[in-house]
């Protein structure tokens, strides 16, 4: 299918995970591999940037807007895609996602997809330590302080209820994960180190012992928090379960240079490579969110930061369960016509999918470890 008629598919929506930003994304990959597509990724990048000047209001989020679109944009500048005068182009960005953060704040809208961590990933990578440290400021006062566990809730539509999410997408795992961003990139706050432990401590604490299934549930309501009955079997994904929480958990406590702590999240990853019957995982598409592609990306990832062996072979496994669910190569289902883009998005549909399998490819060439940053995104 042709640059254009992908764009057409997304109704000129130009989000990062849910429109043409995610296309856009998948498409700078191939070209980075070595495709023939620079003259009309070009166009369609040039199409973005008129997109977003022309706006009086955009959505600012991670998932769907423009912190998101910007995150992109800095990637293709990373890699010598694209070029432009970056402090005139997003001088008006700061501006627009500094107050949208200050609303986020003042509502109590943390969520790393739809909300503040996710505009703190932007301003993040724009070395805005006056927002970063804004972050901070709410994530302290409104942290729930119980001995030696700092945690946070939030309003679970699931259950129209409050409750501790421990999930990546929404939860407290996407938390820690920024305050692990924010020590790799040298942040200077000194309430960092003990934001970051008592966010671990709340995991440490939570660990079930359910053999052959998950460590951890997806949530526990506030009322349940203390009620040691509240098993809960989780799936393995990167938006919620075992395999996004533990990446995490292993990342912040090796910056930390906790070894114990590192010791026993690299043991426990262990034991999630050996979950692949479905009813175990609870996985049923190719999708980066919670399928196979997002699986295997995790466990690539987590292999390159420890070179244990086991998780490259369990990244080839899901990689092979991708190819197996998909039936054919990627690229050919892209040449399909979609009735809407619901198959074709970055986090749930083919444009993630291809993304993982272009990236797989541009590994094998040994190619230039940036390129793999665009997963940085989704705090992989």
């Amino acid at each position: 299918m042709s640059e254009k008629k992908g764009l057409a598919c997304f109704d000129d929506n130009y989000s990062l995970f849910c429109g043409i930003g995610g296309w856009l994304l998948s498409q700078a990959l191939q070209m980075l591999e070595g495709r023939d597509n620079q003259d009309d990724l070009e166009e369609a990048i040039q199409a973005m940037l008129k997109h977003i000047a022309s706006k009086d209001s955009l959505s600012p989020t991670l998932c769907d807007g423009l912190a998101g679109q910007a995150l992109f944009l800095m990637y293709l500048k990373d890699n010598d895609i694209l070029f432009y005068n970056e402090q005139e182009f997003f001088f008006h960005i700061d501006q627009y996602l500094a107050s949208c953060m200050q609303y986020y704040l003042m509502e109590g809208n943390w969520d790393f997809l739809h909300g503040a961590l996710g505009l703190s990933m932007y301003f993040l990578k724009r070395g805005n330590t006056t927002q970063i440290r804004l972050m901070i400021d709410y994530l302290e006062k409104s942290a729930v302080e119980d001995q030696n566990e700092l945690k946070w809730p939030s309003h679970l539509r699931a259950i129209d209820a409050k409750a501790y999410d421990f999930g990546l997408a929404h939860g407290n795992a996407s938390i820690l994960g920024f305050f692990t961003l924010c020590i790799e990139n040298n942040v200077q706050d000194d309430r960092l180190q003990r934001l970051t432990t008592g966010s671990i401590n709340f995991y440490k604490n939570n660990i079930q012992r359910m053999e052959g299934m998950s460590f951890f549930p997806g949530y526990i309501p506030l009322d349940a928090y203390y009620n040691e009955n509240t098993l809960q079997h989780s799936r393995l994904g990167w938006c919620y379960g075992d395999l996004g929480i533990l990446n995490i958990l292993h990342k912040s406590s090796s910056i930390l240079n906790h070894q114990t702590d590192t010791a026993l999240w690299l043991e426990m990853l262990k034991e999630t490579t050996i979950r692949t019957a479905p009813g175990n995982t609870l996985i049923s598409d190719t999708g980066l969110c919670h399928g196979t592609s997002g699986v295997a990306l995790i466990f690539d990832r987590i292999y390159e930061r420890t070179g244990v062996i086991e998780f490259k072979h369990t990244s080839e496994f899901w990689l092979q369960e991708t190819r197996r669910l998909i039936g054919e190569n990627v690229l050919s289902i892209l040449a399909l016509e979609h009735e809407d883009n619901r198959h074709l998005d970055f986090l749930d549909g083919i444009c993630g999918i291809s993304s993982f399998l272009t990236d797989r490819r541009l590994k094998c060439k040994e190619t230039s470890p940036q390129i793999s940053k665009w997963s940085d995104i989704m705090l992989i």
